[in-house]
């Protein structure tokens, strides 16, 4: 009789040693983490024949992986693959948000003529938070048994982080005064976020009419953002002030008031007509550079830099086909060769990094068009390139977004990815016919528009992964969901913004990163709760049941407490913060995180 058909546990003994042998593949009871139960041979057995180890969303299976396509002695070996690929899939999920979805975003913005105010806090809050609510999305499409860890893990994680080590690290830069009414806006919304959330947590359930009101409140929050800017400007008028234009000088006490859109991580600013995506800050309104700008004068390391720090090289077009080629081979060349030659650093980090990403780039660059504003006078238009787009782009997309749609038969042998292939050739024809080489044709921001749901098709896949292999490191070393999101996942969405807003004080600007640290985190945590369960209990007609544990208790505890020092600790120094203050924050940071791994542990006993 096969074991693998055995309805129960059998107890099988081997020399001397107890082998529990399980398995009934169609058992939705038995969880994951009890292949530790099990002896080593038979921990495949295990694996292959419990639900629970399975997840349905991704490509790869990654607890099978891990204990079932290597011997279970290179079980060490498959472990320190999944770290490296997990290093890789960070990395990608940083350039299709920052070099390739950010600027899409900024084109729509001027093509539909927002202005930045409201494109501050809506398109680019959203290109700048995608990787942290793609990933609560994806976290929430693994859930398991109500286990909703990994969701609130990564937000809350995220945002003690940010309010406590990214803060702190901007004002240990140097003495600065914040901006006051945007620092107590958002540290306030976030407070009353934090403690709805915590509300729904303890009750152990939410409902639709719940998870929609953190989308309600992100709308009250663009509203008070505008119409605070809007009485602000009037206030200053009746003053017969002029309003306040920021310049690539040091901050002053006298524009602490400040243009600030902090509700996202990065900025757009408006420059000869033109929004751009980069650390300056020129003019209009301050809404900060996305995630990362490329490396300044100060020797600032740019981990994403991967498309917009080399300097523009275009190529000379000729007639000869031969220079067709080369301009493509040019446009899709994942390593900026003259920024190669440019790199002296002594251990050749910078070469490490750019071969080390430049796969995922350069599948990033066949799939995703990209019109950058800032690239000029092309404005990154590459003929040959986009005339491939326009077949490439809606074939994947397609296919990112259900393959089984893909493939099934509109009619027999006849697939609907055909479809969109038939569809995009003809595009293509029209696009070569109708446009030049040397300049970008009248319609070259239609192609953000496709850059636009690519680059969404690439982040929602690559959170996916993501997710998928923290919750298989969670089975192998036996972390709970809620301490993988809360250190791995919140470290891996923001560390970019450590180096972006640590980088923006070294340039004169540390009021613009510490707001960032508040006003991000806030957003994160409105869309990536609401978003993903108001799909959630609209799908199941029903409330989700989840799961409150001691560690998310202890989660909330320290993000409240970080947030309700700082609002009265920065009131009480008269918004000018000083190196102590930051001294404070990260201290206070690995306090929160040593308590929280052991109350993991159980060496400090917690209960709910």
């Amino acid at each position: 009789m096969n074991l693998l058909k055995l309805s129960v546990a059998t107890t099988v003994l081997s020399g001397g040693h107890q082998l529990l042998v399980l398995a009934d593949n169609e058992d939705d009871t038995a969880e994951c983490s009890d292949v530790h139960k099990y002896n080593s041979s038979w921990q495949c057995h295990f694996v292959n024949s419990t639900k629970d180890c399975y997840s349905d969303e991704g490509y790869i299976q990654y607890i099978v992986f891990i204990y079932c396509s290597l011997h279970r002695s290179l079980l060490p070996l498959a472990v320190t693959i999944l770290i490296i690929w997990l290093l890789f899939l960070f990395i990608a999920l940083a350039i299709a948000a920052d070099n390739f979805f950010c600027p899409s975003l900024e084109v729509i913005a001027k093509v539909l003529r927002m202005s930045d105010n409201i494109a501050g806090v809506t398109l680019l809050a959203f290109g700048n938070g995608a990787p942290d609510v793609f990933s609560a999305i994806s976290a929430v499409a693994n859930m398991k048994n109500g286990d909703v860890g990994m969701v609130f893990g990564a937000l809350l994680g995220a945002g003690v982080f940010l309010t406590t080590v990214v803060a702190g690290a901007v004002t240990l830069v140097g003495s600065f005064h914040a901006m006051e009414r945007p620092f107590l806006r958002d540290v306030i919304f976030y407070i009353g976020t934090v403690f709805f959330t915590f509300y729904l947590c303890h009750s152990g359930r939410v409902t639709f009419a719940e998870a929609i009101s953190y989308i309600g409140a992100y709308v009250v929050y663009v509203v008070v953002v505008i119409v605070g800017r809007l009485i602000y400007r009037y206030w200053q008028r009746m003053r017969n002030l002029p309003s306040p234009i920021i310049t690539e000088v040091p901050e002053s006490d006298d524009d602490r008031e400040g243009n600030e859109n902090p509700g996202t991580r990065g900025s757009m600013e408006s420059s000869n007509g033109h929004l751009r995506h980069n650390g300056q800050i020129t003019g209009g309104i301050n809404e900060r550079s996305p995630l990362l700008g490329p490396v300044d004068d100060t020797g600032e390391v740019d981990l994403r830099d991967g498309v917009s720090d080399q300097e523009e090289e275009e190529v000379v077009v000729s007639d000869g086909s031969a220079s067709v080629w080369v301009e493509f081979l040019h446009a899709i060349s994942p390593i900026d060769v003259a920024g190669w030659n440019r790199r002296k650093d002594k251990f050749h980090l910078g070469r490490i990094y750019a071969v080390f990403k430049a796969p995922g780039l350069f599948v990033l660059k066949l799939t995703v068009p990209l019109v950058d504003y800032s690239k000029r006078p092309k404005h990154n238009w590459s003929k040959p390139l986009n005339v491939f787009h326009c077949v490439i782009t809606p074939v994947f997309c397609v296919f990112a977004a259900s393959s089984h749609f893909a493939l099934e038969n509109l009619c027999p042998r006849f697939p609907m990815f055909v479809i969109f292939l038939i569809a995009g050739v003809i595009l293509a024809i029209v696009v070569f016919l109708t446009s030049h080489r040397d300049r970008p044709p009248v319609y070259h921001s239609a192609f953000a528009f496709f850059g636009f749901i690519s680059g969404i098709m690439w982040i929602k896949n690559i959170a996916n992964e993501i997710v998928n292999i923290l919750q298989a490191a969670g089975v192998v070393f036996s972390i709970s969901n809620t301490v993988l999101g809360l250190t791995f996942l919140a470290w891996g969405n923001s560390i970019s913004d450590l180096i972006s807003d640590v980088s923006m004080a070294r340039r004169g600007r540390p009021r613009t990163g510490l707001s960032a640290c508040f006003g991000g985190p806030l957003f994160n945590t409105l869309l990536g709760i609401g978003i993903p369960f108001t799909y959630a209990t609209y799908q199941h007609k029903s409330f989700i049941s989840i799961k409150f544990t001691a560690i998310q208790l202890f989660l909330f505890i320290g993000l409240a407490f970080s947030l309700i020092s700082s609002l009265v600790v920065v009131p009480l120094m008269r918004f000018r913060l000083k190196r102590m203050y930051g001294i404070y924050l990260i201290v206070l940071y690995a306090i929160f995180l040593t308590l929280a791994l052991l109350i993991e542990r159980d060496v400090i006993h917690w209960t709910v």
